[in-house]
């Protein structure tokens, strides 16, 4: 988005982030939220697109302002934009808090689904090493896969 204020990443002016026919907006204040949700509300109505007030969500990661009180403030149409505490994108989940505890919740789940589909193969006689090899082939491959970003303290291991 042109002459948009976002939040600096980098050093990099960062306004939205877009995939296929998703988009999310990215700003520090609210009003400046409801700006850049304004002007691409005209920019669509230009192109003959309306954007679907049941689909779009806001979601508050400021924690100087309470996101209690700005609850029913960013409009579209005259219409409050439901607030959320979190939402999947991209098969992550982004959350006001701004932590990926719900992400490692989900990859934990789908490393022991594939834990116990291998249950079979386990229960044979094989040999301890070999068992912990197809462990970590199955379970942590799954685990790790697309976790990269993950950042482990006390509390998480």
């Amino acid at each position: 988005m042109k002459n948009a204020e976002g939040i600096k990443f980098n050093g990099i002016n960062i306004t939205d982030l877009r995939y296929a026919d998703d988009a999310v907006l990215v700003v520090e204040k609210r009003k400046k939220m409801q700006k850049m949700i304004d002007g691409l509300n005209q920019t669509c109505k230009a192109y003959l697109m309306k954007i679907n007030v049941r689909k779009t969500k806001v979601m508050i990661m400021n924690k100087t302002e309470n996101p209690k009180r700005m609850q029913r403030c960013v409009m579209l149409d005259k219409v409050p934009l439901e607030q959320v505490t979190h939402f999947k994108y991209l098969d992550s989940w982004i959350t006001e808090d701004a932590k990926r505890d719900r992400d490692i919740r989900a990859g934990v789940g789908m490393a022991k689904a594939a834990f116990w589909q291998s249950k079979m193969l386990m229960k044979r006689k094989i040999r301890f090493n070999t068992k912990m090899k197809i462990l970590n082939c199955y379970a942590f491959l799954i685990l790790n896969y697309g976790y990269e970003s993950w950042t482990w303290n006390k509390a998480r291991k």
